[in-house]
């Protein structure tokens, strides 16, 4: 079909039945009585946006993952950091997981389905990463990955796949993936907003378009799940095969019929934007976090002020961090990121905005960001590694704010500024997702039980969703509780 120009999504749509629902309850108990663990591979930890009460891991240690296998639960997390990384590493730490998971699956007799979550807008290191779980699956689990489905989705946000053509919403607009600033990305960029030829793409020509198999919005709208199934089972060719959805709902529906397709033994790997793995693991869409719950993750720490982190270099961030800087009470902090290159001024750079960032945080919340014009080098190598110096960086400041001063919440905006704030800024190494503060778009996080001290609640703001208020909403839902009673 033609992709050119942009419709609405109801025009897209029309020639399809409507989503068809599920009883919650025929999902989740299939999930449970599968036997099975989801276990999410998340490349960043905007993965976890969908779902509430999971556990997340940012080690994969045997001990870390025997303890989020051992949780009453039916998925976790595993934040891998890979996206931030050159392939060849991203592919060393996936093995690594394989490898500890297997065995920590073992040790508790736990049956687990895998999924290789990343970006709905297609950035990521694919197939690198899903190529590693399906070599090793053979040698860990005793048989081979028959499937490889391709779920991009994340309906909650605005990115549907229709036709096989994978589309963004911009307003009440429809734009093809590949005509958006996500396909310029300096390390993931692409051509191609047909997944099946965007497959061929990234996997430099292993797979042909028409070996790249679909499941279409007909096959799950009219079918349902045993059609699904079907689908699933009888795929033959080894390339991947690309699931459509528009809905929550055609995704229960995909959930289901992978869970069958298990049942009568066929392996299942999962690549995957975030929604897929709340279906997957048999999850009600939750409503999100109320004011009672914001406040009893609060309770008991007698901070003030909270830390907005900003990284991420997407429009859409930067429109939402001036909304942001509109509202009163918030002290802005900028880290330049050429300084932060510059072998002879970073240190100083550093211990600048600590300081002007701790003294803020006695009187004020403080929005600390980069300087927004972005740098990249010249290969995608190069852009990674000054991603990651900057990240490691920011989060330096981060590290010292938490130590000099008490903090009440931490925002951080953009993948990998949420990855290394969360992990290497605030200690966490293990931790639940308490629930959402806007609509299946923005995770926060609590410490689990014996973490080290720290921020009660961690914001994890993907640099990619939300509307231009949305991050100064977010602040705003926990500034009643900075107040000093």
């Amino acid at each position: 079909m033609s992709i050119a120009g942009s419709r609405s999504l109801s025009a897209r749509l029309a020639p399809y039945p409507p989503a068809r629902g599920l009883d919650g309850a025929q999902l989740s108990g299939a999930v449970i009585r599968s036997g099975r663990r989801v276990v999410v591979l998340d490349d960043d930890p905007t993965g976890t946006q969908t779902v509430t009460d999971v556990p997340v891991v940012t080690q994969w240690t045997g001990d870390d993952l025997r303890w989020a296998l051992a949780q009453p639960t039916t998925a976790l997390f595993v934040l891998t950091n890979s996206r931030s990384m050159p392939a060849a590493q991203a592919a060393a730490v996936t093995a690594q997981i394989m490898a500890n998971l297997a065995a920590a699956a073992a040790d508790l007799r736990v049956g687990v389905s895998v999924i290789s979550r990343s970006d709905s807008t297609l950035r990521g290191h694919f197939p690198a990463e899903t190529d590693i779980i399906a070599g090793a699956w053979p040698r860990l689990f005793g048989r081979p990955v028959d499937v490889t489905l391709l779920c991009p989705a994340y309906p909650e946000a605005g990115r549907v796949t229709i036709d096989d053509v994978h589309w963004v919403a911009d307003g009440d607009t429809l734009v093809p993936v590949a005509q958006t600033e996500f396909a310029r990305d300096p390390t993931f960029g692409y051509g191609h907003s047909d997944l099946r030829r965007w497959v061929e793409e990234r996997s430099g020509g292993r797979w042909r378009p028409d070996e790249v198999g679909s499941i279409g919005l007909q096959d799950i709208r009219a079918g349902g799940p045993s059609r699904v199934a079907r689908i699933v089972m009888s795929h033959q060719s080894g390339a991947p095969m690309v699931v459509n959805a528009a809905d929550p709902a055609d995704l229960d529906v995909v959930a289901l019929g992978v869970v069958m397709a298990e049942a009568e033994g066929t392996t299942v790997l999962c690549r995957t934007g975030p929604s897929f793995t709340r279906a997957r693991a048999g999850l009600p869409v939750r409503p999100p976090l109320t004011t009672g719950l914001v406040e009893r993750a609060l309770d008991g720490n007698p901070a003030v002020h909270g830390l907005v982190v900003v990284g991420s270099h997407t429009r859409r961030t930067t429109e939402q961090m001036h909304r942001a800087l509109a509202l009163d009470g918030l002290t802005e902090v900028e880290l330049r990121v050429p300084a932060l290159l510059d072998p002879d001024r970073s240190e100083a750079e550093v211990r600048a905005v600590t300081e002007a960032v701790v003294a803020g945080l006695d009187t004020a919340d403080v929005l600390l960001r980069t300087s927004r014009e972005l740098v990249t080098g010249g290969s995608p190598e190069r852009s990674l590694e000054i991603a990651g110096t900057v990240a490691g960086h920011l989060t330096a400041v981060v590290t010292a704010a938490v130590r000099r001063a008490r903090l009440r919440w931490v925002i951080a905006k953009g993948g990998i500024t949420s990855s290394t704030v969360a992990t290497s800024g605030l200690g966490l190494r293990r931790a639940w997702v308490l629930g959402q503060m806007l609509p299946g778009q923005v995770p926060a996080w609590v410490p689990a039980a014996g973490a080290e001290p720290g921020p009660p609640l961690c914001v994890i703001f993907p640099g990619n969703v939300g509307e231009a208020d949305s991050l100064a909403e977010v602040i705003l839902r926990l500034r009643p509780y900075s107040a000093v009673s």
